[in-house]
C-alpha cells in the first residue's frame, strides 16, 4: 500500500516537468534522419555487394576463357594508314556518333520533364 503512495508521489513528480513544445518534432526528425542514414548506407553497401559480386563473375570467365578454352582472346586490331578517303569516313563516322548522342541526351532530357509532369 505505501509502495503505490511512493509511486503516485513519483508520477505527480515527474507530470509537473514540462518539455520543451518542439521535443517531438525534434525527436521524430532525428529518428528520421537516422532511419534514412541507416537505408542509404544498406543501399550502398548493396551496391558495393553487387558490383564485387559482378566483377568476380567478369574475372572467372575471362580466367576461365583464357586457360581452359583454346583460342585467343586477345584482339588485334590492323594498322589504320590515313588517307583522303579514310579522312571523309572517320568524319562522316563521328558525325553519327555525335548526332546519336545528342538525340540520346535529347532523349533523357524529354524523358525527366515528362516523368516530372507526371508526378
Amino acid at each position: 500500500m505505501t509502495e503505490d503512495k511512493a509511486l503516485k508521489k513519483v508520477l505527480k513528480v515527474h507530470n509537473n516537468t514540462l518539455l520543451p513544445v518542439e521535443f517531438n518534432k525534434v525527436l521524430m526528425n532525428r529518428i528520421y534522419i537516422e532511419s534514412e542514414k541507416k537505408r542509404r548506407r544498406s543501399f550502398i553497401w548493396g551496391i558495393c555487394l553487387i558490383s564485387f559480386v559482378s566483377l568476380s563473375l567478369i574475372t572467372m570467365a575471362i580466367y576461365l576463357l583464357k586457360d581452359y578454352l583454346s583460342f585467343n582472346i586477345s584482339l588485334h586490331f590492323p594498322a589504320f594508314v590515313w588517307s583522303p578517303g579514310s579522312e571523309s569516313i572517320f568524319g562522316f563516322s563521328s558525325y553519327i556518333a555525335l548526332l546519336v548522342l545528342v538525340l540520346l541526351a535529347l532523349d533523357r532530357y524529354l524523358r525527366s520533364i515528362r516523368h516530372k509532369r507526371i508526378e
